[in-house]
């Protein structure tokens, strides 16, 4: 799960921002151009990252109570 959501992490930040800059070099932006973005292009990315950290947490913490099941202390 954490490395799915990984991956759709830079899948979406990469296709947001390729689609961005590329609306913008069509619209006549240069490399000198200063260019502005909404705030909100980076909440996909954000989201999937907080996704990515969550499972990666629970997939630990089940880990460990498997861990602490399967290892009989005497």
């Amino acid at each position: 799960m954490g490395l799915g959501l990984d991956l759709l992490q830079y899948v979406a930040a990469s296709a947001i921002w390729g689609v961005f800059t590329r609306w913008k070099e069509k619209k006549g932006a240069t490399d000198d151009t200063e260019l502005t973005a909404s705030e909100y292009l980076n909440w996909p990315a954000l989201a999937f990252f907080g996704g990515k950290v969550i499972a990666v947490i629970w997939g630990y913490v089940l880990l460990l109570l498997y861990v602490k099941d399967a290892i009989k202390f005497q």
